[in-house]
């Protein structure tokens, strides 16, 4: 499997109106015209209508969930190791490593180019994130930590989770919650298929977090 993006970023000359309406959805009115700096947009700037309905649902769990953000960043890069998916890696790496939930406040503060990406009050610490790669028995981790990785691991392995893994998951989040987290696991595992297949090169500023991945 090679690493070269099998579909070319869509070039100015060819955005669209729905196009420049889907940059504009997380990096505001200015990308209408600017374009957006998103390899990830500006490859399914290709079929907008596609990509608009997907960022629309994506950008609504994120910013609308209830589940445990530290939850929800631990699952989604045990799915990018996993995979060996290094945009959804790299994307994540540096939102876990910053000081902000995914919320309206932080969508604002995205398109001003303002977030805040503080190590040591990160979403996960960096030895946290390295303990993502080892796995569910880390010491690093607490026990509903722990388990979340456990159905990451069963769910790509099997489709299902395990009793006692669904079991401690139930007895430590709500309904709602568990939900939630399932919709997580399979958005972007989901996302990690597409980006591998379609090759999709990380953003210059986030390859230091792929370079021993």
């Amino acid at each position: 499997m090679g690493t070269k993006s099998r579909l070319p970023l869509l070039p100015r000359e060819e955005w669209t109106h729905d196009a420049r309406t889907m940059f504009t959805l997380y990096e505001g009115p200015a990308a209408y015209e600017e374009g957006s700096k998103s390899n990830l947009f500006l490859t399914l700037a290709r079929h907008p209508k596609l990509g608009t309905s997907f960022f629309k649902y994506n950008g609504r769990l994120l910013m609308t969930a209830k589940v445990d953000v530290t939850l929800r960043e631990i699952a989604i890069l045990r799915l990018a190791w996993l995979y060996r998916a290094p945009y959804e890696w790299a994307q994540h790496v540096e939102f876990a490593l910053t000081s902000q939930e995914i919320d309206a406040e932080y969508i604002e503060a995205y398109k001003r180019g303002e977030v805040r990406k503080e190590p040591d009050k990160g979403i996960l610490t960096p030895a946290q994130i390295e303990a993502i790669k080892r796995g569910a028995d880390d010491p690093i981790w607490t026990p509903l930590q722990a388990h979340t990785i456990r159905a990451v691991d069963q769910l790509k392995e099997t489709g299902n989770m395990e009793d006692e893994t669904w079991d401690a998951l139930a007895a430590g989040l709500g309904e709602k919650e568990v939900l939630e987290l399932l919709f997580f696991m399979g958005t972007y595992g989901m996302l990690a298929w597409i980006l591998n297949v379609l090759g999709i090169e990380c953003e210059e500023h986030q390859r230091k977090h792929i370079e021993n991945f």
